[in-house]
């Protein structure tokens, strides 16, 4: 395992390579050297690079035909470069971000903006390795289960034939196999698919609104510093909202990922009073003010408080975002009580039909399932199986603003604690019901 991270510094200037390694040696950092791009490309396939700072004038191929050829090898395609250049056009900047580049730095180098950027490169690629170490054993586990189900199976066939007084027997036993590896197929399945979202979220999304804010800073430095026109004003939203965006995703993803390793720390929950107090913590006087927002009894819950406020905070967050267009909003929390089939309301919608409801027939009478209804923009029930799915969205970014990780969190939560998720909607403004079970843990 390296001591210090690796950086390849390509120059054709030795006093550019010297002064660059003057700054970085002291802050931990290795140096290898190359004078041009074709040395480079040799020193990636001999050194275990952690991240490039690339001249862009050299004699030969210059930097930016050398960032496109690591970009097409599948090796060093993740591998952060940082354009070290002293032009300073637009189009200079776009043709880097074409060839693949991660960011610039304008020469004469600024110490501390050197390593501020190397420091926050060499982060997005520490995520990128763990995502691929990840799946790499992902992939061998696979494979060894896959044999050992191979090895069980030609067992149970010798079996077969030495025995024929115990072919019932055998025939259970396959029987028994068959569906362990449909279980265990379809829970690698969704890991592979979580992971798979995970992965492609570290080393491109996470990424990409970097380099959006970089280039468009860039954009307004240059072209908008004497008189910031209606342009200006354009360039600005945009670095905002890639900002504001990158900030979210961050966290619903860090969130996501510690809630699918955080330890389970059982207590008894007060479901009522947790609902009530997420509520208030997520609206303001004046959309409480058209919002009817109603609890019915909710029973105690047994599972983590931190978890459970998670699970809380995210369906009612949806309630009060996806109702935010109706002129009088309507959300109502409640539980299907064991042995009862229908859900229980607050005392002012005892008259209201349960209709509404259809799935309460089908719950189990000693399963208690809690739910969160609103009459808001709802959704077609086509998609639903999409719902709980890491970066999906039934709603356009425009409608509502989100990243998709919300109701993933949820169903993870939910799943860990033995329970089930679940939901109905309708598009048209018609709302949606969420329900979902706490198992005993």
């Amino acid at each position: 395992m390296k001591d210090k991270p690796v950086i390849l510094v390509v120059d054709d200037q030795p006093q550019n390579i010297e002064l660059l390694e003057a700054y970085l040696v002291p802050h931990g950092y290795d140096i290898v050297h190359a004078a041009n791009g074709e040395e480079a490309l040799g020193k990636l396939s001999g050194n275990p690079i952690d991240l490039m700072l690339l001249d862009v004038m050299m004699p030969g191929i210059d930097g930016f035909e050398v960032t496109r050829r690591v970009r097409q090898d599948n090796t060093h395609r993740l591998l952060p470069i940082i354009l070290v250049t002293s032009l300073r056009e637009t189009e200079d900047r776009v043709k880097g971000i074409e060839a693949g580049c991660d960011d610039f730095i304008s020469k004469p180098v600024d110490k501390m903006e050197l390593l501020a950027r190397v420091r926050s490169l060499l982060k997005v690629k520490v995520y990128n390795d763990l995502m691929s170490n990840y799946q790499k054993e992902l992939e061998s586990e696979v494979t060894r289960r896959t044999e050992e189900l191979k090895h069980a199976l030609e067992n149970l066939q010798q079996d077969i034939t030495k025995r024929k007084q115990a072919e019932e027997e055998i025939r259970n036993l396959n029987a028994g196999l068959e569906q362990r590896v449909m279980e265990r197929t379809a829970q690698l399945e969704i890991a592979n698919k979580d992971m798979e979202a995970f992965t492609y979220s570290v080393s491109h999304d996470l990424k990409a609104p970097l380099r959006a804010v970089d280039g468009y800073t860039q954009i307004l430095i240059e072209d908008h510093a004497v008189h910031l026109n209606a342009e200006g004003r354009r360039v600005c939203e945009v670095i905002s909202n890639n900002a504001r965006m990158m900030g979210k995703l961050i966290d619903d993803l860090l969130t996501f990922s510690r809630t699918g390793r955080a330890e389970i720390n059982p207590a008894p929950v007060d479901m009522a009073t947790l609902a009530n107090s997420i509520f208030f913590e997520l609206t303001t006087t004046a959309e409480r003010e058209r919002i009817d927002f109603h609890v019915g009894p909710l029973p105690r819950a047994h599972g983590d408080p931190s978890l459970l406020r998670q699970v809380w905070t995210n369906l009612l967050g949806n309630a009060v975002k996806f109702s935010a267009q109706k002129e009088r909003a309507v959300i109502e929390v409640g539980c299907l009580w064991e042995g009862s089939g229908h859900p229980s309301v607050g005392a002012h919608e005892a008259g209201v039909s349960m209709e509404h409801l259809p799935s309460a027939i089908r719950n189990p009478n000693s399963e208690r399932v809690y739910f969160v209804r609103d009459n808001g923009a709802g959704f077609d029930m086509a998609y639903a199986d999409k719902l709980f799915g890491v970066f999906q969205r039934l709603h356009s970014a425009k409608e509502f603003e989100g990243t998709g990780v919300g109701l993933a969190i949820v169903r993870q939560i939910v799943q860990r604690h033995g329970g089930r998720i679940w939901a109905e909607g309708e598009e048209k403004g018609k709302g949606a019901t969420f329900y979902f079970s706490i198992g005993e843990t």
